[in-house]
């Protein structure tokens, strides 16, 4: 949702953090000469040249189609929220109920879809389970167990409509679709945030349960950044600042767990923070705005270019090493999402749609151009889930 503020707000501080570049010299060696009181050596025959190998073919882009065999998952009445698939290659998805006052709907719907894009019926009450216990529910998430935590913001009174205060709340359903009430207080995690227009912008799920809620505020038109860290059993983690929040000078939304921790890109670079709030040695130092890890340990990050002031794509060895193989790939701040493939490639969303990036970067190849993508994933079977503000597609990689 704030993906594109995020990059834009980092922009100043990645450019600071470029080095000087250091001039190349090269030292000229003067060809020897045959001494005139030798004879030169007969010539031998010539030998003709070896066969050179065969180039390596030059990877293509994957054929990007429509799944023939999925279903869109849209609502025309109510507004999604986020979705995310699972392993088995099935999606939950949040929606905000149409109704109610001040824009806050009348609850939320959480849906469970089969990998067809049809509703599982066997999940809540027909697929849906509907809860007033959250509002605005624009970050979706799903830990270890199966279980499904949906964040947004709740008021303090969740069976009324009156005003009277907001919070930031994560709800947490079992994984038959029942809100579950051994979760914080009576289902819901309630964390303090003080302005008066508050959001969750995103959930990143540590794989014990606990989750990195990204949150953003506005005050008379002055916003506000920062995040929760949640335990896994809906309690704020004290041990990540007051009340277990700490403020931020830009979005959070980039975060993303590994194992039980949560990777925070950042000026900082890539910052690694365990379940305790403790920060530990992070991924990489150079300042990132966005990264993903490869299933290698590799990571892709955006950082400064060093070929203007703009942003970059590079990737990065598990060491933490700049791949320099990798030819950057230029950034600009309407990326929304980017997602690795399996041959070590990536797909990128931004204003223009989505491009394929090969394992050694360079240009993007347009793949999905027009659709505006707010988060990708690929699923257990390698098909592309594409989330937008509208509706959930997916596409076959061939």
């Amino acid at each position: 949702m704030l993906l594109s503020a995020r990059v834009s707000t980092l922009l100043p501080l990645l450019a600071a953090s470029l080095l000087a570049c250091t001039a190349e010299t090269t030292t000229t060696t003067p060809p020897s000469t045959v001494p005139p009181e030798e004879t030169p050596p007969a010539a031998e025959p010539e030998t003709p040249p070896a066969t050179p190998p065969p180039a390596p073919p030059v990877a293509q882009a994957p054929k990007v189609a429509p799944d023939a065999s999925f279903a869109a998952i849209e609502d025309k009445t109510n507004t999604l929220g986020a979705a995310i698939p699972a392993d088995d290659g099935s999606i939950y998805a949040s929606f905000r109920k149409a109704g109610g006052a001040i824009g806050w709907g009348s609850g939320t719907l959480v849906r469970h879809y089969l990998a067809s894009g049809s509703l599982d019926a066997s999940f809540a009450t027909g697929g849906t389970l509907t809860t007033t216990l959250v509002a605005n529910p624009n970050a979706i998430g799903l830990d270890g167990s199966g279980r499904v935590l949906v964040g947004g913001t709740g008021l303090y009174d969740p069976d009324t409509t009156n005003d009277s205060g907001r919070e930031i709340v994560v709800v947490r359903t079992t994984k038959e679709g029942a809100v579950d009430t051994t979760y914080g207080s009576s289902g819901r995690a309630i964390l303090s945030f003080s302005p008066a227009n508050t959001f969750t912008t995103s959930l990143a799920v540590r794989s014990g349960g606990g989750a990195f809620v990204s949150v953003y505020g506005r005050t008379n038109g002055n916003e506000s950044y920062g995040s929760f860290l949640v335990d896994e059993k809906g309690a704020a983690v004290k041990g990540w600042g007051p009340g277990g929040f700490q403020s931020s000078d830009y979005p959070t939304d980039a975060a993303f767990a590994f194992g039980d921790d949560i990777i925070l890109p950042g000026s900082a670079g890539l910052e690694r923070i365990g379940a305790s709030g403790s920060r530990k040695d992070p991924l990489l130092l150079a300042p990132a705005a966005f990264a993903r890890r490869a299933e290698d340990g590799a990571v892709l990050a955006v950082v400064a270019s060093k070929k203007g002031n703009g942003l970059e794509l590079a990737r990065y060895t598990p060491s933490g090493v700049k791949d320099t193989a990798f030819v950057g790939v230029p950034v600009d701040d309407s990326l929304r999402d980017i997602v690795l493939l399996r041959d070590g490639s990536a797909l990128l969303a931004d204003a223009k749609g989505i491009s394929w990036i090969a394992k050694t970067g360079g240009a993007g190849v347009a793949v999905v151009p027009g659709t505006l993508a707010e988060h990708l994933y690929v699923t257990a079977d390698g098909k592309l889930l594409v989330v937008t503000k509208e509706k959930v597609l997916r596409y076959t990689l061939g």
